[in-house]
């Protein structure tokens, strides 16, 4: 309890520093208090490296590692150790890390053997960031950090390795998107198939990226880039409603993802189960970095998430899902996090504040400064939504007797059942909600309702639908039932 105390004092103090240095606005968009993000307690400005030649970093593996795996840190030689002594890891490794914000951390006084005798062993868990890594030993803090000594390098077993693998829909009833990232590799592509023994089927993939200089500033841009990767996709079609496919995405001669399965997008009679949230955010599993009150909310919910997928045929996040806010790494803790759900369930989503607001690049807000420099474009090449295109953040689909409008209100744009209505509409910040035009069981009677997410801490969200007035009706109506 002492100690937890103690690593909350220090980042609050630490991220105090940043607020007085300008490195955070103090409301977001909604006029709301912001909260620093934890990674710029990191005070990158004032770190120096001061090399101590007696400590030793050693590893409890002497390859490269696979995607997940667990590595131990074991520290020794420290003759002066200090309760605001930290371990940290940052790629590539051989970037300055006095010029980027480390990936995770920890403190040392966690360990109760370093403050008595200058030794002891830190556990962290590692992704396949497609680039070799490196652990840092820090010394005076947060706030003025000193390196004192490294590790030696800890490289990917297979760069290519596809990751964050998931699904999402086209807006065409017939079809699943598959989407995951990678290293540079050769032709990559899907094998799939209705027989887990014999994927018949191979599809090529389309890919892309981004770069630094698209983000619209810091830190996205500086401080907390991190190259992404190659990010691949490949639309299936002509899926039977309801019947289950399994697949597999790799590429030429390199590695493949396990089999996973989904099930074709189900037809308009048929009953379906959303798993519906929004402002899900993500942690480190390991215990790095995080000490605020969305870290165990965050994980609690995407376990209970894996646990429900079962019987759900979709799952919609509704607006600020990593809560990278400039910091790339942040995104494939999110997908990490989420994957044993999103290779079987679609994931539809909306743009929310903390991915897309940023001063003078055209959202509502004018001077926010919410998405910490990524104005966007991290979140539309990884989740691969069919809007109407770039800071066009509408679409439509069907699922099952249920037809979603998805929009954001942070462009301006509302959409209604009969058109756009541009210009920024009548309602107040609704990116969290979605319209939902169904029918009711057992009649042909239409209906209509605003579905908004509240939030209810910890650890769970639930779905509340409130009677609207219909577009163009005077009369109140009511989620289907």
């Amino acid at each position: 309890m002492i100690l937890h105390l103690f690593k909350v004092i220090h980042l609050l103090c630490a991220l105090a520093g940043g607020l007085a240095r300008g490195h955070t606005p103090l409301t977001d968009g909604h006029g709301l208090p912001t909260t620093p993000h934890p990674k710029s307690a990191v005070n990158v400005a004032a770190a120096s490296l001061v090399w101590e030649t007696a400590v030793r970093l050693d590893l409890n593996t002497s390859g490269p590692h696979v995607a997940g795996e667990w590595v131990e840190v074991r520290i020794s030689g420290v003759i002066d150790p200090r309760y605001d002594d930290m371990i940290a890891l940052y790629a590539p490794e051989d970037v300055d890390p006095r010029t980027v914000a480390p990936l995770k951390y920890k403190f040392l006084a966690a360990v109760p053997s370093y403050v008595e005798r200058g030794e002891g062993t830190l556990s962290f868990r590692l992704l396949n960031l497609r680039q070799p890594q490196r652990f840092y030993f820090l010394r005076d803090g947060l706030a003025l950090p000193v390196f004192a000594a490294h590790s030696r390098a800890v490289a990917p077993l297979d760069p290519g390795e596809p990751t964050q693998v998931h699904l999402a829909l086209t807006g065409r009833p017939s079809e699943v998107k598959v989407l995951w990232v990678s290293g540079p590799v050769d032709r990559p592509l899907i094998r799939w198939g209705a027989d887990p023994q014999y994927l018949d089927r191979e599809a090529p993939a389309d890919s892309t990226t981004y770069t630094r200089e698209a983000m619209c500033g810091a830190p996205a841009n500086s401080t907390g880039w991190l190259d992404p990767g190659a990010l691949h996709s490949v639309v299936l079609g002509d899926l039977a409603p309801g019947r289950r496919y399994f697949y597999t995405v790799g590429s030429r001669g390199g590695a493949w993802s396990e089999v996973a399965s989904f099930l074709g997008p189900p037809g308009p009679d048929a009953e379906v189960h959303v798993l519906a949230l929004a402002d899900l955010g993500q942690t480190e599993v390991d215990g790095s970095v995080e000490v605020d009150a969305i870290a165990p909310a965050s994980l609690l919910t995407s376990l209970r998430l894996a646990q429900e997928a079962a019987g759900a045929t979709l799952m919609v996040l509704n607006g600020d899902l990593s809560y990278a806010r400039g910091y790339a790494v942040q995104w494939e803790t999110f997908f990490d996090q989420l994957a044993p759900t999103l290779r079987a369930l679609p994931l539809m989503t909306v743009i929310g504040n903390h991915e897309r607001d940023w001063p003078g690049s055209g959202d509502r807000f004018g001077m926010a400064y919410d998405s910490g420099g990524e104005c966007g474009v991290p979140y539309a090449a990884r989740t691969g939504m069919p809007t109407a295109g770039p800071d066009r953040p509408w679409y439509s689909f069907d699922h099952g007797p249920i037809h979603f409008l998805q929009y954001s209100t942070g462009l301006g744009a509302v959409l209604w059942l009969g058109g756009w209505v541009q210009g920024g509409g009548t309602l107040d910040d609704l990116h969290h909600s979605v319209l939902l035009r169904g029918r009711r069981a057992g009649t042909d009677s239409a209906c209509f309702c605003w579905m908004r997410w509240h939030t209810v801490f910890p650890p769970t969200q639930r779905l509340m639908c409130e009677p609207q007035r219909a577009p163009g009706s005077p009369r109140f109506t009511y989620a289907c039932a």
